[in-house]
Formats: structure tokens, sequence, C-alpha cells
């Protein structure tokens, strides 16, 4: 089965991938490297550098990678999104409290 993870280059999703490359899944990481490091991202995977945030990359991506599989990635870790919650939030709450 194929696995996308966006953010896969940073601590957390470079973890994620070695994992789910360890038990079998075909992955591939989308990074654009702002935090995370391409050293960081397992040699097994496939790599794209780039922001999610901009879509002609994003179908630039899902077009190569529809030549090289036949399928379509059937799960999407968002390790990205997750962290810009966590920031936004502790800057919310940073700002209420002054």
């Amino acid at each position: 089965m194929s696995v996308l993870v966006l953010g896969g280059a940073g601590y957390i999703g470079s973890h994620a991938v070695d994992q789910l490359i360890s038990r079998g899944y075909d992955v591939v990481v989308v990074d654009n490297l702002g935090t995370g490091h391409r050293a960081a991202v397992n040699k097994d995977a496939r790599f794209y550098e780039g922001d999610i945030r901009d879509k002609p990359f994003l179908d630039q991506v899902f077009t190569t990678w529809s030549t090289e599989n036949t399928e379509l990635p059937r799960v999407i870790y968002n390790i990205v999104w997750g962290w810009y919650f966590i920031e936004s939030l502790m800057s919310a709450l940073f700002s209420f409290c002054l």
C-alpha cells in the first residue's frame, strides 16, 4: 500500500517514515525543508521537495506518482499542519495572557 507523508523530513515525520518503511509500505515524502532535512529522509522513500500549498507542485507529484504506480496513496499522513496548529494556538494563548 502507498502512503504519502507530508512533512516527512522533520524529526517526527522522518521517524514515521522509517516505521512505515520497516512495515513494508511504499512511502513518498513531500517536504519543503523549511524545518526538515533531506538527510533525515529514509533512502527507501521517494522524496519530492516542495510546498504543499503549491498546487502545480502537488499536481506534478501526483502525476509522477500515477505514472510510476498503479495506485495513488491510500493513506496521507499530514505532519505539517499539526505543528502549525500548535504554534498558532500557543501564539493565541500567549497574546490572550498579556
